[in-house]
Parts: structure tokens; C-alpha cells; sequence
């Protein structure tokens, strides 16, 4: 995944291995929580302009909004991101660059998508 985040991370690449769980609060919303279960992201810092960063995400595991909620709890969401950021976005910056799956008869197929052209843009803009 590649995803355009406010701010720029603490480390220019790390991995964020911290339990997610549903907010019960906010049952169609989840957080970070010792109680929660395991969820591990690598992330890369692939370019910045001091107030916005393009990032690789890699997700290990697969948790219901794992990427959303892994980049606000380092301080740093998902340009657009009406659930976890301000939202102040035409969409939620987050792009599937590649994505792998297992067909039916166990045929493999890697399908890719090129960065949309909004995403550089996003970088260069005044914000």
C-alpha cells in the first residue's frame, strides 16, 4: 500500500507492532489497546514536503483497519480519513499498489496499479 499522511513520521522507517480492538464506544471504529489483538505494519517514508509524507505500508497481519489506526496512533492519518483524521480530503489517500491473490484451481495472479497522479500532487500543494 501507499498512502499520503499529515506530518512527517517520528522515523523515517519503522514497524508498528501494537494490538488493535474494537472501540466500544465506537463499535464500527477500532484502537489500539493492550487487550486487543496482535497487528504489525512496517512502514517507509518515501517522500515528504514537512507537512505531508508519502509512506509504503506493509501490513503483516490483516485487522480491520489496521493501516488507518497504526498511522493516527504515531500521530500521523491518512490524508482524507473521515473515521481516523479530519477528513479535510476529495478521498482517503490510501492506494493498493499490489495485490496478490490465489484463484480458484491455486493459479496465483499479481495484479498492480499504478500511483494515482492526485497522490504527488497532494505533496506539492500548500496545505
Amino acid at each position: 500500500y501507499v498512502a499520503v499522511v499529515e506530518g512527517v513520521p517520528k522515523l523515517k522507517e519503522a514497524r508498528i507492532d501494537l494490538p488493535i480492538i474494537r472501540n466500544k464506544k465506537r463499535p464500527t471504529t477500532f484502537l489500539v489497546d493492550a487487550n486487543g489483538r496482535e497487528s504489525e505494519t512496517y512502514y517507509k517514508v518515501l517522500e515528504s514536503n514537512g507537512l505531508r509524507s508519502l509512506v509504503e505500508l506493509k501490513p503483516v497481519t490483516g485487522r480491520t483497519h489496521q493501516l488507518r489506526v497504526h498511522m493516527k496512533y504515531i500521530g500521523c492519518p491518512i490524508v482524507g480519513d473521515i473515521v481516523y483524521g479530519d477528513g479535510d480530503a476529495d478521498r482517503l489517500y490510501l492506494h493498493a499498489r499490489e495485490l496478490e491473490i490465489t484463484l480458484p484451481g491455486g493459479v496465483r495472479k499479481v495484479f498492480t496499479a499504478e500511483l494515482p497522479a492526485g497522490f504527488k500532487r497532494l505533496l506539492n500543494d500548500k496545505v
